[in-house]
């Protein structure tokens, strides 16, 4: 009876004692969680941890490859760490995927083995468990994102070791493992998504300070909450002396303020609806500085949050101050010639009367002081056009009537309007100095030039950022432009319809900013799983540009890349007549650089095998015209990718 009680006492110890045993370890494996900020470590730590803190032979976590539905050891720890070696588990329904782990993952839930010598189920290992002193197991399987990615095994050297309790707390073990390795993924994907908008912040900002336009946002409240240089440069203030501010309170004549203000606020409130297609424009004067007005042209956008509320603007604007001045003037100068027509001697512009043979009869006081004052060596010559006589003909003869020639006397520019007047068998010429007004479109012009450029320049550094996430296909965007261009450029394609080919073939690609760059730069061939997730980057792409406001359907473009002529591609497959010029051109040129390319999970498939792609399935998948224009292009015309 004694004995009884004694051996009752040491199995309730005993229990006591491995209870404290599994609950050490989770209190251990959380720390393991706190500190590890890579899956790696936590493995590597979980494994540890259970051998040494909860006394079990042996303990590995395996990662199931999706392609092979191998489990692949990912960490392990204890003296039987050899177990693994040349070890082939399966999750499929065969005999190697049935087995604690196989079966933990294929069926998402924990599988015990009590005693590995006589379980059939472990037939295919028993031997090799038993050398290394492995008596029984339990599997339980790991998540990320509610799908069992692979699993922890424990082993212990006596059979019918994992009662209850052990099960239990070692549910709580692997759930726990599961919580940290979503917890990772998601300060993975956090960190990289506040990395990439710090540094497309800073590009942006980059952009916005070089292009000679403003740029500016407007909050809700109608505070300024971003500008660039230019925009700074024409109000005459610092940066931190605008944001911040009230746009309309201190930026606006006293005139116009609380117009503006209002129609800015029942805007925002939706009192008034926006203009169709989302983007307004207008013009207004701005309040600098130094107390001058000057006038703005403003292209404007809404900002919308994820509700469609409206929470800001940013506007666009170029100061056309000294263009409308000049084109006042002009309005001015014509009303003035048309007044003064019948009145050379008193018009105040050069006029000079020329024969039927274009030769100058008279000239007004206005001519020789002018050019007295601008030294013309040339004399009244320098007021007659190179092709006077043809102009006077036409005149003379019916042919035209009227005609208008700039000439250039000294530093100046002039508009010089010729008409035919037939009481006194005379031409007339009435010169208005347009030097300023000159000055002022090359300044537009000089304005939308940089714009454009700027635009090159934001779409160029979007597909550097795409492609220096994946080194193996750097390159790979600008040498499908080369060839996507040289095919425009075959069939004849309209100078603007070639420039929207060439943008959207430079961030055709960009998408996969979305893919992670482990799957973009995956040595070996791609499982089924991560070639899907590949297959999302044309339609990420289309969201990343559907919101810029090109000239161009670029966003569509990139969206249909990977679409073909029977419907077989992706993301929607569409056919023939659903696809654009831009889009066909784009998928030949894509496979053609992509197949003749090294790519992590093969060598080049080299360009020949390439351009028989294309040939063979011209027709059924690709057009037929471009693909007879790009075989043209290398066999005979010597075209190579640089």
């Amino acid at each position: 009876m004694k004995h009884l009680e004694q051996t009752t006492h040491q199995t309730d110890k005993e229990k006591f004692a491995a209870l404290t045993r599994l609950y050490g370890i989770l209190s251990h494996i959380n720390q393991v969680i706190t500190r590890t900020s890579d899956t790696q470590s936590l493995f590597d730590e979980t494994c540890r941890v259970i051998v040494e803190y909860g006394e079990f032979r042996f303990c590995w976590i395996g990662l199931v490859d999706k392609e092979t539905r191998t489990v692949k050891p990912a960490a392990y720890y204890g003296p039987a760490s050899k177990y693994l070696e040349g070890l082939e588990i399966k999750t499929t329904d065969t005999a190697l995927g049935q087995g604690p782990t196989g079966t933990a993952i294929r069926e998402n839930q924990f599988t015990v083995c009590e005693d590995i010598e006589t379980d059939p189920r472990m037939k295919p290992w028993r031997e090799r468990a038993l050398s290394f002193g492995l008596r029984s197991s339990a599997a339980f399987p790991i998540y990320t994102s509610g799908k069992a990615v692979g699993a922890i095994n424990f082993y212990a050297d006596r059979p019918m070791h994992f009662d209850d309790n052990e099960i239990r707390l070692l549910y709580e073990t692997s759930a726990c493992i599961s919580f940290a390795l979503d917890n990772l993924e998601e300060k993975r994907k956090a960190e990289e998504a506040e990395k990439t908008i710090v540094q497309e912040r800073d590009k942006a900002q980059q952009y916005l300070d070089v292009a000679n336009v403003i740029f500016i946002v407007i909050n809700r409240d109608g505070k300024v909450a971003l500008i660039n240089e230019k925009g700074c440069k024409i109000l005459g203030y610092k940066e931190e002396e605008i944001v911040g501010k009230n746009w309309f309170r201190n930026f606006l004549p006293k005139s116009i303020r609380n117009q503006v203000e209002t129609l800015f606020n029942d805007l925002i409130e939706g009192r008034l609806q926006p203009v169709a297609g989302g983007q307004e424009t207008y013009e207004n004067p701005v309040l600098t500085k130094r107390g001058e007005e000057r006038l703005i042209q403003w292209h404007n956008n809404l900002i919308r949050d994820d509700k469609d509320n409206i929470i800001s603007t940013i506007s666009s604007g170029i100061d056309i101050t000294d263009q409308k001045k000049a084109e006042t003037r002009e309005k001015e100068a014509k009303k003035e010639i048309e007044h003064l027509a019948s009145f050379p001697l008193l018009n105040p512009n050069p006029s000079i009367e020329l024969d039927d043979e274009g030769n100058v009869v008279y000239a007004n006081p206005a001519c020789k002081t002018l050019l007295k004052n601008v030294r013309s060596k040339r004399g009244m010559k320098a007021l007659v056009p190179n092709n006077i006589k043809t102009i006077v003909k036409q005149l003379a003869s019916g042919e035209i009537d009227h005609a208008v020639e700039e000439i250039k006397i000294g530093s100046r520019t002039f508009e010089e309007h010729i008409s035919w007047f037939n009481q006194t068998n005379t031409a007339r010429a009435y010169a208005t100095d347009i030097t300023d007004r000159k000055k002022s479109e090359q300044m537009a012009q000089d304005s939308l030039r940089q714009l454009q450029q700027a635009l090159t320049g934001t779409v160029s550094a979007v597909a550097t950022l795409t492609e220096s996430r994946d080194p193996y296909t750097a390159g790979h965007q600008r040498r499908v432009t080369q060839l996507a261009d040289a095919i425009a450029k075959e069939m004849g394609l309209a100078e603007n319809r070639a420039q929207g080919l060439h943008v959207a073939a430079t961030v055709h690609d960009v998408g996969k900013i979305h893919v992670p760059a482990e799957i973009l730069s995956k040595p070996g061939r791609l499982s089924e799983m991560e070639f899907e997730i590949i297959k999302t980057h044309p339609q990420f792409g289309f969201e990343i540009l559907k919101s810029v406001d090109f000239p161009w359907p670029v966003a569509k473009i990139v969206q249909d890349h990977h679409e073909r002529l029977d419907g077989s591609g992706y993301p929607s497959g569409l056919k023939d007549g659903q696809l654009m010029l831009e889009t066909k051109i784009i998928s030949v040129a894509d496979v053609v650089e992509a197949m003749s390319s090294h790519r992590p999970y093969r060598p080049s498939l080299g360009l020949e095998a390439a351009l028989e792609e294309i040939q063979k399935n011209a027709g059924r998948l690709y057009d037929q015209q471009i693909v007879d224009i790009c075989l043209e292009l290398f066999t005979k015309k010597k075209f190579r990718f640089k």
